[in-house]
């Protein structure tokens, strides 16, 4: 008799660490990265090395960043019990990262027709994110160049450690692909606190949380993220600068 397979029911193994874990790394990783970002603006204070708004709010945004990883790693790996492996870092192919261009124009399309569907229920939208990036209609090099690597490089890294890392194989393991694709995706997107970008967000967090699951490793999704966050980046800054 031929085995098949109970689509209704959870696949993957359950993980090492609970929703206790969960909810503390955020919190902990919180206050973390307050007294990290806090210290760094301190130390550049004390050196006289002077900052715009842009470039405390990339500080901040690094030093924030860092905590949660710090205290992803002191919770959920070293009081949970689990390992690197465990949280998504598995390998995968240089074809498999090359992949990841064409689904970076697929998501782009994506979204495009998200925003080209918002405009036309809601009127002439603005991007609040690039209205804060950009305060005066321009974002200088200067603000480029502190913001691009918490926004392209140290921000993917983190969030996809805590959403499909962490969050993912923990709901994964707990209800079938499709809900858990999708939770975690309105999760990724509501946490953002953006309101009229919480369609496009969705759609970018189903994307990562699907590819994340064909590969079984959250290293995809983190150069995917990367790539979609530096992109959005560099066509403001060319737009603006």
């Amino acid at each position: 008799m031929t085995e098949t397979t109970d689509y209704t029911q959870p696949t993957r193994a359950r993980v090492p660490w609970g929703w206790q874990h969960i909810v503390g790394a955020v919190l902990a990783g919180f206050v973390l990265g307050v007294l990290l970002s806090t210290a760094a603006l301190g130390l550049l204070g004390l050196l006289g090395i002077p900052l715009s708004e842009i470039a405390q709010g990339g500080i901040l945004t690094v030093g924030l960043y860092l905590g949660l990883a710090v205290s992803t790693w002191l919770v959920v790996i070293k009081r949970g019990g689990a390992t690197w492996r465990d949280v998504g870092f598995r390998p995968v192919s240089v074809r498999t990262l090359l992949t990841m261009i064409p689904v970076l124009i697929l998501l782009l399309v994506a979204n495009a027709l998200v925003s080209v569907a918002l405009v036309a229920i809601f009127g002439d939208i603005q991007n609040p994110q690039a209205e804060m990036l950009a305060p005066d209609g321009r974002l200088s090099q200067e603000s480029f160049l502190w913001l691009f690597p918490g926004v392209a490089i140290v921000g993917p890294i983190v969030e996809e450690i805590l959403f499909r890392g962490v969050l993912y194989p923990y709901i994964r393991a707990r209800m079938r692909v499709l809900f858990a694709v999708l939770l975690v995706a309105g999760i990724f997107s509501a946490v953002h606190v953006i309101p009229i970008l919480l369609l496009p967000l969705f759609v970018a967090g189903v994307a990562l949380t699907l590819v994340t699951e064909r590969y079984d490793s959250i290293i995809p999704a983190i150069v995917l993220h990367g790539l979609f966050n530096g992109l959005q980046i560099s066509l403001l800054y060319a737009a603006t600068g």
